[in-house]
């Protein structure tokens, strides 16, 4: 860390490395955020997934 408390990851107090400069090689793990990530991809997907189903199946043929 240098004088103005940068890290190598950006600043200390904002950005503290995930946890990994508390000790030395361990991290937090899977945070609330991390998991946050993950329900939003997997809800982008099913919504992008049934989206496409509606179209196939009503929208499609009703244009026909």
């Amino acid at each position: 860390m240098d004088s103005e408390g940068q890290t190598a990851c950006g600043n200390a107090a904002v950005f503290p490395c995930n946890g990994k400069d508390r000790e030395e090689g361990e991290g937090m793990g899977i945070t609330n955020t991390d998991f946050l990530m993950a329900f939003e991809v997997l809800f982008s997907i099913a919504t992008w997934e049934y989206m496409k189903h509606l179209w196939d199946e009503r929208i499609a043929p009703a244009r026909q």
